[in-house]
């Protein structure tokens, strides 16, 4: 009896996988394409030619071979849920919503789909639909951490705090988190004569937003020591209830206790009532405002803007966060107005390369720390800020702040709102879909006119 023959598309397709493997992703491409020619009906091919296209950032592409295999699988709930991974990184929200819905429908006792569900409903700003499949993720797998994780985001976006802030502990354990350095330390909000230490967490607007809970805390400790970035503790040192500010990273030689910053509200608490009754907490002293004032001089009686189009390169959402500077050129055409970049670096570099340098106050050089940015900021008749540190710093001054969301905004700015609990001075200018600056740089433009 002759040995059986493998099928011809059976050979590009392991090339495919060897290369994909060996991270040759363009080799593999080009083998799964071949292995098609041979068997252009084959579930197997497109899904992997998907997950290929998709390692490689190109979703348009892997969404149409996901969109293949599901035509040809439609049985298979790993073929649908692809789809919506895809649609997911796509920010079509409600597709893939759709498209995990239906994943779970056909294994409903898988937690991952019902994770990517609620996720998909979460970053749509559907966060009250996530709860459910979220919690059933949980009831399928107790220890998926970034159900618990989502859980907690989805409960502090619909100001739900008091459970929202439980569930977001569960951040400890999320892979892409930081850990909790000192568990067995953890303060829980008990009254303690020795020395608490706030550490620093995620990023430099966290620290900036959850700061405010140190005066809250005051009566409960005898001493409070805050880690901080180098370029933040200045300012950190003048913030009502702190006593100390030592480097990220670092605890002093005793200490009886330790609790990250953003756990503040769980161990006080918190339930969302009042977040903004210690505003301003952040203070500028005599000399700074001096030497700001002074550096803005020049422009006069002018009605002084300051603009922040980028964040940090590093935060996992970046991509959508971030505008291109061209865009805050449109501000030019309101009559009578300034605009000072506090744009820091590498960024800083688009106000230099856009050929208008001259008409903006570039004011990179000057703002070595979060102090100085702070007193020039006091300065300022108004901050246009995408969600960045600066916006955090100018609402917890109580200064003027207009906030500029992506459609997936961050739970912090809630759902559907233009105001926030946390800054009074605060407005919020949202997308109305993923990807529309151009939209909110409109109504950016009306209501700046509208004040002058």
């Amino acid at each position: 009896m002759a040995p059986r023959r493998e099928p011809r598309w059976r050979e590009p397709f392991q090339l495919g996988l060897q290369a994909f493997g060996e991270e040759r992703y363009d080799d593999a491409i080009d083998a799964l394409n071949a292995a098609l020619r041979f068997s252009p009906r084959n579930a197997l091919i497109h899904q992997q030619l998907g997950v290929v296209l998709h390692k490689q950032k190109r979703l348009e592409a892997a969404l149409a071979s996901f969109r293949q295999a599901a035509e040809i699988r439609p049985e298979s709930a790993i073929q649908v849920a692809n789809v919506g991974i895809a649609l997911r990184d796509l920010n079509r929200f409600d597709e893939a919503a759709g498209q995990f819905e239906q994943a779970c429908k056909l294994a409903p006792d898988n937690a991952r789909n019902h994770f990517r569900l609620g996720l998909s409903l979460m970053k749509g700003m559907r966060p009250s639909e996530a709860i459910a499949p979220l919690r059933r993720a949980l009831d399928l797998d107790p220890d998926h951490t970034e159900a618990s994780l989502s859980l907690g985001l989805s409960l502090l976006a619909m100001g739900d705090f008091k459970k929202g802030w439980t569930a977001y502990e569960a951040r400890f354990a999320h892979k892409d988190s930081i850990s909790d350095p000192f568990p067995q330390k953890r303060w829980n909000g008990e009254p303690i004569e020795g020395t608490l230490v706030v550490g620093a967490e995620q990023g430099v607007g966290d620290m900036i937003q959850f700061i405010r809970f140190a005066s809250q805390a005051r009566r409960r400790y005898g001493k409070l020591v805050v880690q901080a970035n180098d370029d933040l503790a200045p300012l950190l040192r003048q913030v009502p209830g702190v006593d100390t500010v030592i480097r990220r990273n670092t605890v002093p030689r005793e200490f009886a206790a330790f609790i990250p910053v953003m756990s503040l509200p769980v161990a006080l608490g918190n339930d969302g009532t009042n977040l903004d009754s210690d505003i301003p907490y952040i203070q500028v002293s005599k000399e700074e405002r001096e030497a700001a004032a002074a550096r803005l001089q020049p422009l006069g009686n002018l009605f002084k803007v300051g603009i922040v189009w980028a964040g940090n390169a590093k935060h996992v959402d970046d991509a959508n966060r971030f505008l291109p500077f061209s865009m805050f050129l449109e501000l030019l055409a309101v009559p009578k107005i300034a605009l000072v970049s506090l744009q820091k670096d590498p960024r800083s570099a688009d106000l230099q390369a856009s050929g208008v340098a001259a008409m903006i106050s570039d004011l990179n050089g000057y703002l070595e720390n979060f102090s100085k940015t702070a007193a020039v900021i006091e300065q300022l008749d108004l901050v246009i800020t995408c969600d960045t540190s600066v916006a955090h710093l100018a609402g917890a001054m109580g200064r003027p702040v207009w906030i500029l969301l992506a459609y997936s905004a961050d739970w912090r700015w809630m759902v559907g709102r233009e105001d926030s609990p946390w800054y009074p001075s605060a407005r919020l200018f949202r997308q109305e879909r993923p990807g529309d600056w151009d939209g909110v740089m409109q109504r950016v433009v009306t209501a700046l006119k509208e004040i002058r």
